[in-house]
């Protein structure tokens, strides 16, 4: 389904929502994102004002009380409490299910991918051999509630950086790196007094 008629569908079921008090497409570049008024919030997975809340109790049937992202001016990072839609919230209940999820979200990029509620960024650390440092940042897309199997290790991008994965989930921007013992980065990361766990973030 198209976002537009997305958005449209979703606004359908939640006309007190996306009435005259919302903005129904209140993240359009040509509307301004903060029309919602003081009791609702535009919540960037959805596009759309939707009530703010403080217990499930304040919402309907079919809705959660959950903490949502909401769309700014700015690049700060700001969450509000909303009536959002169960649906949406709701995880793939088989494998099938949950590798046709999967597929969907490996083909967002990363701004689509945080407009999704049914997906999540897959985050890396993004390591600088010359400082020591690591810079922490979204890597990829993957689906909501998935359990990556691959334990902590390296890998590398096209471009030949490195990258700290806390959890692999088999993104396959990344290649793992089977460094020899031999390997100066390995004795750089793993090697020393202290490890790449140990390193700070960048500035």
């Amino acid at each position: 389904m198209r976002p537009s008629a997305f958005f449209a569908l979703l606004c359908a079921l939640l006309l007190t929502h996306c009435g005259e008090n919302s903005s129904s497409a209140c993240g359009d570049t040509d509307i301004p994102r903060l029309e919602c008024g003081s009791d609702a919030a535009c919540i960037l997975a959805v596009g759309a004002c939707l009530p703010k809340c403080e217990s499930d109790e304040a919402c309907a049937a079919d809705e959660l009380c959950d903490s949502q992202l909401v769309y700014t001016f700015n690049t700060e990072l700001l969450t509000a409490d909303v009536c959002f839609p169960t649906t949406l919230l709701e995880l793939p209940q088989t494998d099938a299910e949950l590798d046709e999820r999967e597929q969907q979200c490996r083909a967002r990029d990363l701004q689509d991918c945080e407009r999704d509620p049914r997906c999540q960024w897959e985050r890396a650390s993004k390591l600088d051999l010359a400082a020591k440092c690591a810079e922490p940042m979204p890597v990829g897309c993957i689906a909501l509630g998935t359990l990556c199997t691959l334990s902590v290790f390296v890998a590398e991008n096209a471009q030949g950086e490195l990258f700290d994965f806390a959890m692999g989930c088999g993104n396959e921007a990344y290649t793992a790196v089977n460094f020899s013992f031999d390997d100066p980065r390995y004795v750089l990361l793993f090697g020393g007094e202290t490890t790449v766990d140990d390193w700070p973030m960048c500035n």
